[in-house]
């Protein structure tokens, strides 16, 4: 009988071994190394790609691409839509490909509309079907959501793709001076738990002797890590919450396929102009050469979405969490204290 692998195992943010607080550094709870580390409870997981030298699909190709993959599904998709960049990539190159008799359902709150009017606004012209976050109508718990006859498409992996990196740990401004000398000249003077520097600089010094690079810069270092460091938590983002997580497969992440990595592999830099707005520069222009809003181009920064999603979660839903989801659909609980 073949055991099922582990698919999401949430860590423990008091874990002191070195593999989590690599993941930590990153914002990543539900970390699966590609290498360096050896994977708890033998957690399926990709190697790292070899660098191609010869792709050449660019990342619109990709977008369209993975929306006509995923509309084959022959499913109508609710595409989770927080008026963030990576989410409204996804959206339009759902549209984009759209044919007759798809079916789309845009799923939004008061904060999508606030973070993106104009698109908003759009969408309201086309008639778009909506269905609305609220407590009472939460994600996870909501069974129309996860009842088969539909699947979820949000935007997971657009920051993988580039970096990932948690806000507080480095000035964003500082970060993208490229031109740095090393990553550790910002590192070392921006991490917040001073005590434990030196630790946490040895760790990275010993999985950068990995890179088949020299990673010198701030953004080579967590382009680095986000290529090598699976975050289970953004791939599988339905499985920490859901009361029936063998429905995992009707969640899907936009930017979590293979093409894009490799793309990503292959462009190691394109994810910036040099400056911290234009930060997702790729992203953004997809988005521009749709909408033609230059503010959102010129001006739209990071934003992360889930603290809105999970907001009043302690008062709406089960205190039962999932801590491991296997492959089969299996799963061990664990409750915690409303």
């Amino acid at each position: 009988m073949t055991k099922s692998k582990v698919i999401y195992y949430h860590v423990d943010q008091h874990d002191q071994r070195q593999s989590t607080q690599l993941s930590n550094l990153c914002g990543i709870i539900s970390p699966c190394f590609k290498l360096g580390f050896t994977n708890n409870f033998d957690m399926k997981f990709d190697p790292v790609p070899d660098i191609p030298t010869n792709f050449t699909h660019t990342f619109d190709d990709l977008v369209i691409r993975r929306a006509i993959e995923l509309w084959e599904l022959g499913k109508p998709i609710r595409l989770w839509w927080s008026g963030g960049i990576d989410s409204t990539c996804a959206l339009i190159g759902l549209l984009q490909t759209k044919r007759m008799g798809d079916q789309l359902i845009v799923y939004l709150s008061d904060k999508s509309v606030e973070e993106n009017p104009k698109f908003y606004d759009m969408l309201v012209r086309e008639k778009t079907t909506f269905q609305w976050h609220s407590p009472k109508n939460y994600i996870f718990y909501n069974l129309e959501n996860w009842n088969g006859e539909t699947i979820n498409v949000n935007g997971c992996g657009g920051d993988e793709l580039f970096l990932s990196i948690t806000d507080h740990i480095v000035d964003m401004e500082k970060f993208f001076n490229i031109k740095d000398t090393n990553w550790k000249n910002i590192l070392s003077a921006s991490l917040s738990y001073k005590e434990s520097n030196s630790m946490i600089l040895d760790i990275i010094e010993e999985y950068l002797s990995l890179s088949p690079n020299n990673v010198e810069t701030c953004w080579e270092l967590f382009w680095w890590l986000s290529r090598t460091i699976d975050d289970k938590s953004s791939m599988y983002m339905s499985v920490r919450f859901l009361e029936d997580p063998s429905v995992y497969h009707l969640d899907h992440a936009f930017f979590y396929t293979k093409d894009f990595e490799l793309w990503s592999l292959s462009n190691p830099y394109a994810g910036h102009n040099g400056t911290p707005k234009s930060y997702k520069w790729p992203l953004k222009k997809f988005i521009y050469n749709f909408d033609k809003n230059k503010d959102y181009l010129d001006h739209k920064e990071k934003e992360s979405s889930l603290p809105y999603i999970f907001e009043n979660r302690i008062q709406y839903c089960s205190p039962i969490r999932n801590k491991i989801v296997y492959e089969d659909g299996t799963y061990v609980r664990t409750s915690w204290t409303k």
